[in-house]
């Protein structure tokens, strides 16, 4: 998991840094894109509490990566682009490596999203070749929230990423990423907040034969809450409160 967590920061880091670039150098809309897409917006948060709990401090980087997502878009969102019709595309090149961004508006007003790489990626200290690599590919709805995302092996359309994202009428925002090692789930990761502020991170891990629970943390709207960890058979190892 660690791995597909860094590679997911990693290219987040460079699409939007190429996109913040882009924005310095062409800062004024051009007449082919009268209209943006809708960013998909995640908005993910754990508990308000200044706690060190490590799992307090687990749910809170485990929100935050939700909401990288979105941030990588913003970024490209800013630049001029060009649009054919439906199709909206925003490219840009830095150090040997083009990221080209392709939205798609589909006829329910929901959109399609893919992003390519080419040229040379630099992955903790290796450098690797990458020839029309779809990087990531998802889904948004209209409103940006509601959608689903994922990530790719170099090179190839074998998944190390999944991630999806909703948001209910009554505005309960849940959340779900799914992480792979040679094609298959290795762990999970659920999130749901409250619009009081209260929520819940719950995390998968692979065992013997399937995912088991083995982190569920929840939380109230004053940053209070409680934890449990449990072994593979379902027994609860260590809790507590913070």
């Amino acid at each position: 998991m660690k791995h597909s967590i860094y590679r997911f920061l990693t290219a987040a880091v460079v699409i939007l840094a190429l996109g913040l670039a882009g924005c310095s150098e062409e800062d004024s809309p051009t007449s082919s894109t009268p209209k943006k897409p809708t960013v998909p917006q995640a908005s993910f948060s754990g508990p308000n509490t200044t706690s060190n709990n490590e799992f307090v401090q687990q749910a809170k980087f485990s929100s935050s990566f939700f909401n990288v997502y979105g941030e990588m878009f913003k970024s490209f969102a800013t630049l001029p682009g060009t649009q054919n019709g439906n199709v909206w595309t925003y490219s840009e090149t830095s150090n040997g490596l083009t990221v080209t961004v392709t939205t798609t508006l589909l006829s329910d007003g929901s959109y399609t999203w893919s992003i390519v790489m080419n040229g040379q990626y630099v992955d903790d200290d290796t450098t690797v070749t990458v020839n029309n690599w779809k990087a990531f590919e998802g889904t948004s709805s209209a409103d940006g929230k509601t959608g689903t995302w994922r990530m790719h092996d170099y090179n190839s359309s074998t998944p190390i990423l999944d991630m999806n994202w909703a948001t209910n009428a009554a505005g309960v925002e849940s959340g779900s990423m799914s992480f792979y090692e040679k094609g298959t789930i290795i762990s999970q990761v659920d999130i749901v907040n409250n619009p009081n502020g209260s929520g819940s991170l719950t995390t998968f891990e692979k065992g013997t034969t399937a995912l088991y629970k083995r982190m569920e943390l929840l939380w109230n709207p004053d940053g209070t809450g409680s934890y449990k960890i449990y072994n593979e058979a379902g027994v609860v190892t260590e809790q507590g409160t913070f």
